[in-house]
């Protein structure tokens, strides 16, 4: 009886729109720091939540355009990893960057975020995810963390983002930790 090739991800069946999204969206490693990512622009407000999803979004794209040229930034998974702890963390302590702060930072993620889902196949179902399909999760994703943020007005509401925002981050630091340890 011969093995067959272990697959690093599932391959989730469904229509066209579920696989698009299933990897990128629903991995927890890239969810997070984007879902981060919007909450913090969401909470941060004004043009500095506004320059954050659009840089998150610009970075993706140029991430996945860099792997297309074979040239993918280095140490993407600690980066990424290191995202969801900068963006968690920010977002759970409540910083209002300056909206360049935000740029920047949402911009240097965005980058690693679209080389990582870029780079890693996705086999057994319709075939290899494509920068299209991880920019539709890149797109979505902080988007709608971003309005989940900025509709919170009741003080709960605030404190549960902040909460959630710092497991994020909780789950960042352990990451990078394993990671450092391998």
């Amino acid at each position: 009886m011969a093995a067959t090739p272990a697959l690093a991800h599932v391959v989730a069946p469904g229509t066209p729109f579920s696989e698009i999204l299933h990897h990128p969206a629903f991995e927890p490693a890239h969810a997070l720091p984007l879902l981060a990512a919007g909450l913090w622009a969401g909470q941060s407000g004004g043009r500095a939540g506004a320059a954050l999803v659009i840089a998150v979004i610009a970075g993706a794209a140029a991430g996945a355009g860099l792997v297309a040229l074979e040239a993918p930034p280095p140490w993407r998974s600690l980066m990424v990893f290191a995202s969801m702890l900068a963006f968690g963390g920010l977002c759970a302590a409540a910083v209002r960057p300056p909206w360049p702060v935000a740029a920047a930072l949402g911009a240097a993620a965005g980058l690693y975020q679209g080389a990582v889902g870029t780079l890693e196949p996705f086999r057994g179902g319709t075939g290899d995810y494509t920068a299209d399909q991880v920019m539709v999760a890149a797109v979505l994703l902080p988007l709608a963390a971003y309005q989940v943020a900025a509709r919170a007005r009741a003080g709960w509401a605030r404190i549960a983002i902040r909460v959630a925002a710092s497991w994020i981050a909780a789950a960042g630091i352990l990451l990078l930790a394993f990671t450092a340890r391998l």
